[in-house]
This record gives structure tokens, sequence and C-alpha cells, in this order.
């Protein structure tokens, strides 16, 4: 095992609002969810599910009212990114450059030279989480360690035609024969999907991202939006 010193990557600070707020859900699940680690958390339950809501709402209502929501939108991305910056700290101190403490918080570590310099594996361990709202999806996939991101696919309604192919380098071509694709390509394994159509089905499929190439996809879960 490598002995650098890993520290979290703040992607999130110019990242898009859809990956922050999968951001928060992540570090939710995985700071709150192991106490026995991280003992002192940097926030309550309540107070990052009210940052998520917020900025969630102003997202919503920024869609639908353009630039008269604009200030509001702003304002919630910076409390959310205050929050996320909060938490990156005690993690790091919690973690003291153990990369994979910091994978454990939802958070994604550093490249050390833990990454072998191989095309990641398939996922296999594709998970709903059902504290979502209507017309939301969320799911993960397992942790591949530091040196890894992620990606997140949703096809409505059908199945991946079999002519759909990523290659190791991450290039892939739609058609317009193709169902309608939704993607997530936030550095987080826990993926949020919003404005989904409620009652409709939807075939999830995660890849696996290294320094070295593109892992190939996941077997699909079917997940019934409600």
């Amino acid at each position: 095992m490598s002995n650098t010193y890993a520290y979290v990557l703040r992607t999130y600070r110019t990242a898009p609002v859809a990956a922050v707020l999968s951001l928060i859900l992540a570090i939710m699940k995985g700071i709150l969810g192991n106490p026995l680690i991280f003992k002192v958390a940097p926030f309550t339950e309540l107070e990052a599910q009210a940052v998520y809501d917020a900025l969630y709402k102003a997202q919503s209502e920024y869609k639908l009212g353009g630039q008269a929501q604009k200030a509001a939108l702003k304002l919630a991305l910076q409390n959310a990114i205050a929050l996320l910056d909060k938490s990156a700290l005690s993690v790091e101190t919690v973690a003291n450059g153990n990369s994979l403490i910091i994978e454990l918080s939802g958070f994604t570590a550093t490249l050390t030279s833990n990454t072998h310099g191989q095309i990641p594996g398939q996922a296999v361990t594709v998970k709903q989480d059902k504290e979502s709202v209507s017309g939301q999806i969320i799911v993960s996939c397992e942790s591949f360690g530091v040196g890894h991101t992620y990606g997140c696919i949703l096809s409505e309604e059908v199945i991946l035609p079999t002519d759909f192919v990523m290659t190791t380098d991450g290039q892939f071509k739609i058609l317009t024969t193709y169902p309608i694709l939704h993607f997530n390509v936030s550095h987080s394994r826990m993926k949020s999907f919003m404005n989904l159509t409620v009652n409709k089905k939807y075939y999830v499929y995660f890849y696996v991202i290294n320094a070295t190439g593109v892992g190939p996809l996941s077997d699909a879960i079917i997940i019934n939006c409600s």
C-alpha cells in the first residue's frame, strides 16, 4: 500500500447543481452512517437535509422562472458548497491522509499511486436508495477505491440496445432510434436523477472510470419511478 497522503477532491466547487445534490446525499449516508469512524459529524441530518432541500427547490424554481430565480439559486448553491467545504475539512482531519476513509465518507479522494494502471472492472452491486421524492431516482454502486469516479445511465422504458457500445476510452454514439437516455457523470458513487416521469420504468447502468480507462457497463437493474 502506498504511503501517499490523500485529501478530499474538491471538484464539487465548480460542479453542476445535480452533482452537488448527489454529493450531499452521499456524505449524509457516508458520514452519518459510520458513527464509529466519524465520531463528531460536521453536520446534523436535519441541517444537511435542509441545505439539500433548499438547493433542490431553488433549482426547480430556476428552471420554471428563469433569471428571476437566479439569485435564490446562487445563494442556495453557496450554502451547499459551504456545507461540503466544512465537511471536507472534518473528513480530512479524521482520515489523516487515509484515502479509504475519505471514500467511506462519500467524498472522492485525490489521486494517489494506489491506482494500478488497470481499467476498472464491472460494477456488480447497484442499489436504489429509497429516500427520494416524487420523480427522483437515487442509486449507487460499490466503491472501487481511491482514484475512481463513476458514471450512470438511465434508459427510459426499454433496455439499452445491444448495439450501444462504450469504448474503454469513454466514447459512445447515440442513434436516433435509441430510447431517451439520462446521464449522470458526477464523481460521486451516489447518483441522483431528478424530474423523471412518474410511473415510467427506468433501466439503470453504472460504469467506473480511472486514469487508465472506462470499465464495462453493469448489468441493468429496473426501477419504477414513483
